[in-house]
């Protein structure tokens, strides 16, 4: 238990390092969107404080949007996710952690800009390769850059993000 102890608190203070953070960040959510054959759509909210699940937080959102469009259907869960209602009734993150590459970052990206959020950070999570998806810069207002960051699987960083996607894939 200490190991792991240990292992979750060095992921959040490597991940405040990577992301330029002032301090690591306590509340994290992870996003997911998932959907059988195409019907039935829905995304995941899990949560983990300090590292650590925190499932009484943990949300289902079922989609309006209809089809199976994965960064519409990310955007519209980020849309609702920072609804007004919504952060009174559950706070703000300190990071958001999107499972997929950089479309998937790009639509979750737009929908935080778009609630004026734009201070929480926001990262993706790509399974193939576990890489760590990152908008460096926006060029102009189209055009996005991303950073793309491999780490070593057995690290520290990339284990905590791991456990998370997983969650938000399993809920």
């Amino acid at each position: 238990r200490e190991l792991l102890d240990a292992s979750k608190d060095y992921a959040l203070v490597e991940l405040a390092k990577l992301l330029k953070l002032k301090s690591p960040p306590i509340k994290i959510e992870g996003f997911d969107v998932s959907h059988i054959q195409g019907t039935d759509t829905t995304a995941s909210m899990v949560v983990f404080i300090n590292g650590v699940p925190c499932k009484t937080d943990y949300r289902k959102f079922k989609m309006r949007l209809p089809g199976n469009d994965d960064f519409a259907h990310i955007n519209e869960t980020i849309t609702r996710r920072f609804r007004e209602v919504n952060i009174k009734k559950w706070g703000l993150p300190d990071l958001i952690l999107i499972d997929g590459g950089k479309g998937q970052l790009s639509a979750a990206l737009a929908a935080r800009d778009n609630a004026k959020k734009s201070q929480i950070p926001m990262i993706g999570l790509a399974k193939q390769f576990e890489e760590i998806i990152i908008r460096k810069q926006e060029v102009g207002n189209r055009t996005q850059k991303f950073e793309v960051v491999k780490l070593p699987e057995n690290s520290h960083l990339v284990k905590l993000l791991q456990r998370i996607r997983d969650e938000s894939n399993r809920f």
